[in-house]
């Protein structure tokens, strides 16, 4: 759960940083104190990442929070298809999991039965499979 909250928090610290990146180029905008064609139209790049981060990444995690506080994940068993370079997903039956990088993690081809959270797929504990 330690790991879930800090990096909860680190993204959380990103995308707000993201916006207040777009704030500040937003006011040069308008005040028109960008020299740089490019620079003007930062603030919409910006945007759009932190739509597609949020959306991706943020949004689903805090919905799990509830989730993770109570201990209530969902299960399933299948074939470890692939395992990240990092070692922080894997991807078991076509599926993307993601775990802490610092935990064991199971071989390709290893059958396991996970745990997971719903929404953003974070997965506590496994074990292989009997």
């Amino acid at each position: 759960m330690n790991y879930y909250l800090t990096n909860l928090g680190a993204h959380l610290v990103i995308i707000s940083a993201l916006i207040a990146v777009i704030c500040i180029f937003a006011d040069k905008v308008r005040k028109r104190k960008l020299k740089n064609i490019v620079l003007f139209f930062l603030p919409v790049v910006l945007t759009v990442l932190v739509i597609w981060y949020a959306c991706g990444i943020v949004i689903p995690r805090l919905y799990d929070i509830r989730n993770v506080v109570n201990n209530n994940y969902s299960s399933v068993t299948g074939t470890v298809d692939s395992v990240a370079p990092l070692k922080n997903y894997i991807k078991v039956d076509g599926v993307i999991y993601y775990k802490n990088p610092s935990k064991s993690c199971p071989a390709q081809g290893d059958v396991i039965t996970l745990r997971y959270t719903e929404t953003s797929r974070f997965m506590p504990e496994w074990k292989l499979k009997d």
